[in-house]
């Protein structure tokens, strides 16, 4: 095993070395981040650390609110979009495939979510029936759909309507 060559400065009250402490807890993290065991460990500390300090973080961020509405809406927007892909058993990363692929634009209307009027991401559009997620919609098209209760034979209707009228 090597010896440590960092000055007494590296050295915290404890005794550890700064640099070297860094260098296995990088290597840790390399090796077990993104693990199930991880993952768990880590969502309880935030759990234990958020219970124990719940005032002074919402405090932290109601300033970083007021003080960054960017970054309060792109918060805004992201909480909202784990929420949904949670809702409906995807990860994020199945939901930026989804928008990679659709190219950023719905599915339905062809409209990219920054041409709608709509001011949120794309909806995550499923089966009622049975979860599955189909793609990613704007808000006017999956409002649509949902009013005609996904019903194929009422949809079509609605098709025949238009066109006679």
């Amino acid at each position: 095993m090597a010896v440590c060559t960092h000055s007494a400065e590296d050295m915290t009250p404890g005794g550890n070395c700064r640099p070297c402490q860094k260098i296995r807890n990088d290597r840790y993290y390399r090796k077990n981040v993104g693990t199930a065991e991880y993952n768990e460990k880590a969502a309880q500390r935030q759990r234990k650390y958020y219970s124990e300090h719940r005032d002074e973080v919402a405090i932290k961020r109601a300033q970083k609110r007021k003080d960054s509405p960017d970054w309060a809406k792109r918060e805004d927007l992201n909480s909202n979009l784990r929420r949904s892909c949670a809702q409906f058993g995807i990860d994020v990363a199945d939901y930026w495939v989804m928008y990679d692929a659709q190219f950023g634009c719905c599915a339905i209307c062809g409209r990219h979510e920054e041409e709608t009027d709509y001011q949120r991401r794309m909806h995550i559009d499923h089966c009622h029936d049975t979860g599955a997620v189909r793609g990613l919609l704007c808000h006017g098209c999956n409002t649509g759909i949902g009013s005609l209760n996904d019903d194929i034979e009422l949809l079509q209707r609605a098709i025949d309507y238009l066109r006679e009228n």
